[in-house]
């Protein structure tokens, strides 16, 4: 599980966090340094205009893991009109990569605010 809290002038750095959870179960916090994180492409949202970013590779330094991640779909943006109003970004990944060389693959889910203003702002 990775998360990244980004601050909401990106004057600071992102507040990121992961743990790792192996096949069998047990766990290990991935300390900030070890977390490399970099976004490679964005999707730009026909409906609201926001642009997210759509594919991301991440190196966990300490456990030896590159993997790339991929929306399942680019538009998986949530335009919520009848409800909150809020716009965000939620669903389907697919990572693709290594563990210390060896091939892996694996599935997971992404949720992204605070890139589209409240419907108004971009509507």
């Amino acid at each position: 599980m990775l998360f990244v809290m980004r601050s909401e002038n990106a004057t600071t750095a992102p507040f990121v966090r992961a743990t790792w959870i192996s096949s069998s179960g047990t766990t290990r916090s991935i300390e900030p340094d070890d977390i490399i994180l970099q976004q490679v492409e964005t999707w730009t949202s026909p409906e609201t205009h926001a642009t997210y970013p759509s594919r991301w590779k991440l190196t966990l330094v300490s456990l030896g893991i590159h993997v790339t991640i991929d929306p399942v779909l680019a538009n998986q943006e949530m335009v919520t009109k009848d409800s909150s109003g809020i716009v965000y970004y939620e669903g389907a990944i697919d990572i693709t990569g290594t563990d210390s060389g060896k091939p892996i693959r694996g599935v997971g889910y992404v949720e992204m605010t605070g890139y589209a203003d409240s419907l108004g702002g971009h509507m």
